[in-house]
């Protein structure tokens, strides 16, 4: 086998499909390794026998026994040897040789065995047995048959393992002890479990010694086991009865306590026992039973104990002293218990001071409740510290549609929206730490959403104080809840004006800017650059002039919608004032170009949509509605931005001064910003242009186009990084001009494939395309007469031809081919 990383076979012979049932292809295919069928319980064998010689040079050769898993999935015990050995050029590699270990035993032929040995065989009521080196059995009793079905004499079971004769999970428990035999234990001891042949469980006291040679070698073992299956039965039924007794008494809801009598020293009791009065066992123990009690109260104890071992049985109730000298009532209940010419007070307590103190606070209860009125528009209620509503008043049902009856049976979670939720559970653990530590809380007013029954929610305003009896005892929570939601609305309608536009509901300038410095903070956390884009209206001020306000405002409402539908929900669109918007995209890509490539994308999807008609509606006095269809277009002025940039202020200026640049243009574009802040190579074309980035998901699933498509786009990148290199002007021709050529071929491929499969919009698809080379050919025209700079030539081939056409108009007729589902992969 070959020892590098996975190890593998190279050569194996052809007895290995007797010795495991596997064939010597299934090794050298790499379909089965020995290292998959080695024993989870020999992995320490595993480990030496594939180690790296160069790593462990002392482990170079050896000898092993080894279970093995056989095809037919039962273990094999197996001898085997190993040399490991380097190669000329480093490589290791280990030669093993495996062997049944029964036939290892057969091998050495009969032994003849003494004859007062083998009459100890036949009539021992022991397990006895004899194996060799190899765990391969040489002699036993024949008493060892009754676990062993397939066997009717103790010599059938010469030259068998525990793996041929036992359940695997019964033979690895065998062969793990004698694991220690052979690592020199002197006694391997271990109470084990058998399985006799009528399927029942046993348990036997085995042990296992080494044998050894003359020269103090063990070449193998003997065992002598004992059947302890009796003994261990009546053990573990007395283990359970005791263990079941004292789980009883533990797990008692109150005290458990057993007392001598006359002399009424507490000898038992359980843990909760402790618990409740704060001793510790050792103060606990021997103590008298008035010993928990008041001078007041001692008398009626004893005669309460008299009582029940007079008459057999009492139960009384009485307040014991804990440690801390606070007092606990208990129900007490006692019987008398007689056993071996001793008598016992035995008995059990239950807690009831809680009980006590509830009857106490509904008498309090009823002190105050008649002086609420039933009919206040406020909800007056009581709660405990666990949050259990005692007590509603009739009003809840106009606040929340519920009647009394199913609100004092809702928890919290029931009732409370999951943010309110949190809040009133901040403000009853305050509440509770309070009470417990004695102090009296101050009152707490808050607001919390609940829900109502008809599925809406109401807002309402809490105010809540803890009630003490007279003892300055907690009796419960007391809280009035008062419906805020017409308050709630006025506020939010006031936040709403001083954040959003009121035409158009977008975010305005100041949140805007509260959005954008968020933004670029997200960038410097996450290293993800974000996209800023200034939109302004190419012609609207005609519209305002020609129809008046009202018409431009339903333009502005129809322009909003339009921005929303092209961005993400993360995103921000903000009316900046006027016919001015602007939109954050955010968590872009860590690369900058790439970046650009994405936002420039989303800035086209808004350049289509704003271009698209306006179908605007004009009010004609006595003659009702007439629509008016108005094309409006948009310059579009992109950044990109790190949360490293210098400013939100440069931010917004380097897009403003790019939406300039598209106004200057011609209008209906978009123009990326040249300005960059990252660093010295700011400025220049490396700053100006990005290389495009091919990705899957531009991919349409016809082979033809989407193999022209990364032409296309590595056409444009050789263009770029020439420019960028500042190459002759003769090398930029040629690589200009190739592109055109692929582009003209790419054209007339892309039309009559879509035109074959079936897409409607082919005649448009042409349009287009004959527009796109009809701008080209007059630029390239100019550049090549030397009145045009090939950034501007660059500007129109890279973005506008090959990047914008092809992920905006060439994906429409994407799910045509992705339907049709034939592939062009050759045209005439």
């Amino acid at each position: 086998m070959d020892l590098s990383d996975p190890a593998r076979t190279v050569s194996v012979d052809g007895d290995v499909e007797r010795l495991l049932g596997f064939l010597p292809a299934a090794f050298l295919r790499g379909e089965v390794s020995l290292a998959s069928l080695i024993h989870h319980g020999d992995r320490d064998i595993a480990d030496t026998l594939f180690a790296n010689p160069l790593v462990a040079p002392d482990l170079l050769r050896g000898t092993f026994n080894i279970r093995l898993r056989h095809a037919d999935g039962r273990i094999r015990c197996v001898r085997g040897e190993y040399a490991k050995s380097v190669s000329a050029d480093g490589a290791a590699a280990v030669d093993v040789l495996l062997q049944d270990a029964r036939r290892l035993w057969h091998s050495q032929g009969d032994q003849t065995m003494m004859a007062s040995v083998k009459a100890m065989m036949d009539n021992t009521d022991d397990f006895i047995f004899f194996k060799d080196r190899n765990h391969v059995f040489t002699g036993a009793s024949q008493t060892l048959v009754a676990l062993t079905p397939l066997v009717e004499h103790w010599t059938e079971l010469i030259g068998k393992t525990d793996y041929d004769l036992f359940p695997e999970e019964y033979a690895d428990a065998y062969y793990e002890l004698e694991k220690q035999v052979f690592s020199g234990v002197a006694v391997a001891h271990e109470v084990q479990g058998v399985l006799r042949k009528d399927g029942s469980k046993g348990w036997v006291d085995n042990r296992k010694y080494p044998i050894r040679d003359a020269a103090g070698a063990i070449i193998g073992l003997f065992g002598v086991a004992r059947d302890i299956s009796e003994l261990s039965k009546v053990t573990q039924e007395l283990e359970a009865q005791q263990q079941f007794s004292r789980s009883l008494i533990e797990n008692l809801p109150g005290i458990f306590y057993l007392y001598t009598y006359p002399e009424n020293r507490l000898v038992l009791w359980n843990k909760r026992h402790e618990e409740l009065l704060g001793y510790s066992a050792e103060e606990m123990k021997d103590r008298h039973v008035l010993d928990w009690l008041l001078p007041e109260n001692k008398a009626a104890m004893l005669a309460a104990v008299d009582s029940v071992m007079n008459r057999g049985g009492s139960v009384i109730e009485a307040p014991l002293l804990a440690k801390d000298g606070h007092q606990i009532f208990f129900s007490l209940n006692g019987v008398r218990f007689d056993t071996q010419g001793k008598s016992y007070l035995m008995g059990v307590g239950t807690d009831i001071t809680e009980h006590r103190r509830t009857q106490e606070a509904l008498r309090v209860s009823e002190e105050w409740h008649r002086l609420l009125a039933e009919s206040v528009s406020d909800v007056i209620w009581t709660m405990d510290l666990t949050g259990r509503l005692t007590y509603v008043s009739p009003s809840i049902v106009k606040l929340r549609g519920f009647a009394v009856e199913e609100v004092v049976q809702q928890s919290m979670e029931d009732y409370l929206t999951p943010e309110s939720l949190q809040v009133a559970r901040t403000e009853l653990g305050r509440f509770m730490a309070d009470v417990v530590a004695g102090l009296r809380p101050p009152d707490v007013r808050c607001e919390l959403e609940q829900y109502c029954k008809d599925g809406s929610t109401v807002w309402t305003e809490i105010t809540a104080s803890v009630m003490f009896d007279a003892k300055g005892r907690f009796v419960s929570i007391l809280g009035v809840s008062r419906d805020i939601s017409e308050r709630r609305l006025m506020e939010a309608q006031v936040r709403q004006m001083a954040f959003h536009d009121p035409l158009t509901g977008l975010p305005n300038r100041r949140l805007l800017h509260d959005r954008l410095s968020q933004a670029m903070a997200a960038s410097r956390r996450s290293s993800l650059h974000g996209g800023l884009m200034f939109i302004d209206l190419d012609n609207f001020k005609p519209l305002n002039d020609t129809y008046g306000h009202e018409v431009g405002d339903l333009l502005l409402i129809e322009v909003a919608r339009r921005l929303n539908t092209c961005v993400r929900e993360m995103d921000t669109v903000a009316r900046y004032g006027g016919d001015e918007f602007v939109v954050i995209v955010g968590e872009l890509e860590v690369d900058r170009d790439e970046s650009t490539l994405r936002a420039s994308l989303v800035a086209e999807k808004i350049r289509t949509a704003l271009a698209e008609p306006y179908r605007l509606p004009l009010e004609r006095d006595g003659a009702g509605d007439e629509m008016l269809e108005y094309h409006c277009t948009a310059s579009i002025g992109l950044t990109v931005f790190s949360g490293n940039d210098a400013s939100r202020e440069d931010v917004l200026k380097w897009a403003d001064a790019a939406m300039y640049q598209a106004k200057v243009k011609g209008n209906n574009s978009v123009q990326i910003s040249t300005t960059m802040s990252s660093g010295p190579a700011a400025g220049g074309l490396a700053s100006t242009f990005i290389h495009l980035v091919w990705h899957s998901a531009y991919e349409c699933g016809n082979a033809v186009i989407d193999e022209q498509h990364r032409a296309l786009f590595a056409d444009a990148n050789r263009i770029l990084s020439a420019m960028l290199a500042e190459r002759p002007v003769n090398e930029l021709a040629d690589l200009i001009d190739h592109l055109m050529a692929d582009v003209v071929r790419h054209f007339k491929d892309e039309e009559a494939i879509i035109a074959t499969a079936g897409f409607k919009g082919t005649v448009e698809h042409r349009a287009i395309h004959h527009q796109l080379l009809d701008r080209a050919l007059t630029l390239v025209g100019r550049f090549h007469a030397g009145i045009l700079g090939v950034g501007e030539l660059f500007q129109f081939l890279g973005y506008d031809l090959v990047a914008q056409h092809m992920l905006s108009a060439d994906r429409e007729f994407f799910a045509t081919l992705r339907n049709n589902g034939r592939e062009f992969d050759s045209m005439t």
